[in-house]
């Protein structure tokens, strides 16, 4: 079993790592459900930094059973992420979220782009345009129809590295993970869910997989989830996973594809009108020197109101 080649990671392993995106529906956003990274273990002492801004719009109305949902809004979500190989197999990493709730600017582009192309527009074509209104009748926390903002739910998660034969930008890694997101959102303002979480999986990698110049990802586990309490049969427990693959177009630009999924929890009408939540990413890295790297990506949902109608994010990392 080897645990070297770290140095050879400054380069590739950032540049094709896996893109930081998140479900941002107002329903899952807050579970704790752990968002793809890479396995590969860096250099011992090392760590790195990055901001990625996300930024989500919702459409979703619907009625069932003598209950209405509606979810017609926008949410930005801003992830400062610090990451620490504190030993030659653990890696430490925090994140923390700034989250706004927002009536937004994006209906109009988004409509636009539907009517372009002949694509359905779902409720958006009776819902007021750049509106902010998150409800759930009958009465509950879910009642949002003024801008709101705060610190959402830290997270903190340690990675144990069991396999690695990574060597000259080839070969492969496995890891376990375990990640606790804490409570330090509000529910009220829906920047958190009110209560934390626990998260456990297996991340694996590598590098020069299927064709050479391909690196792929793929993550697994099982999360105690913290839903909304807005549905009293919801599942407080869930399945997710992931995979990624990163194309290196050259040394410093890689474009990056992304499938994650976690099993639904809600078993409400209509909160379980749409099926387990499934979203896919497709993002274009560069690495502009020796210590910065930015992405842009844009994120659709597969499972029609189960995560926002499209989100974009837009990532910056630094490296040493």
């Amino acid at each position: 079993m080897l645990l070297g080649a770290a140095p050879s990671l400054a380069g590739d392993a950032s540049v094709t790592a896996p893109i930081g995106t998140r479900n941002l529906s107002p329903l899952y956003m807050s579970m704790g459900v752990p968002r793809l990274q890479e396995a590969f273990a860096s250099p011992t002492g090392r760590w790195d930094l990055d901001l990625v801004t996300h930024w989500a719009s919702h459409a979703v109305q619907e009625e069932a059973q003598g209950r209405f949902l509606e979810l017609d809004g926008e949410t930005r979500r801003y992830d400062l992420r610090a990451r620490w190989q504190a030993s030659q197999r653990l890696k430490l990493t925090i994140n923390i979220p700034y989250v706004e709730h927002t009536g937004g600017q994006l209906d109009g582009l988004i409509d636009g782009w539907h009517a372009f192309w002949g694509l359905p527009d779902g409720p958006r074509d009776i819902q007021r345009q750049d509106r902010l209104n998150y409800e759930y009748v009958p009465g509950s926390v879910l009642n949002l129809s003024g801008d709101a903002s705060g610190l959402g739910d830290v997270e903190l998660d340690a990675q144990y590295t069991l396999f690695s034969n990574h060597s000259e930008g080839k070969g492969s890694a496995l890891s376990a993970f375990g990640l606790y997101k804490f409570d330090s959102g509000e529910l009220d303002d829906l920047t958190g869910s009110g209560d934390g979480a626990l998260a456990v999986g297996l991340r694996w990698s590598r590098s020069g997989c299927l064709l050479g110049s391909l690196t792929c990802h793929a993550q697994a586990g099982y999360a105690q989830v913290a839903p909304l309490p807005i549905d009293e049969s919801a599942d407080d427990d869930a399945l997710y996973g992931a995979i990624g693959v990163a194309w290196s177009i050259s040394q410093s630009l890689a474009l990056i594809g992304q499938l994650e999924a976690q099993s639904a929890v809600y078993e409400q009408q209509p909160l379980a009108a749409s099926d387990a939540p499934v979203w896919g990413t497709l993002g274009l890295r560069w690495r502009v020197n020796e210590h910065w790297l930015v992405d842009g990506s844009f994120t659709e949902d597969l499972a029609v109101g189960a995560s926002p109608d499209v989100s974009f994010q837009l990532g910056l990392r630094w490296v040493p």
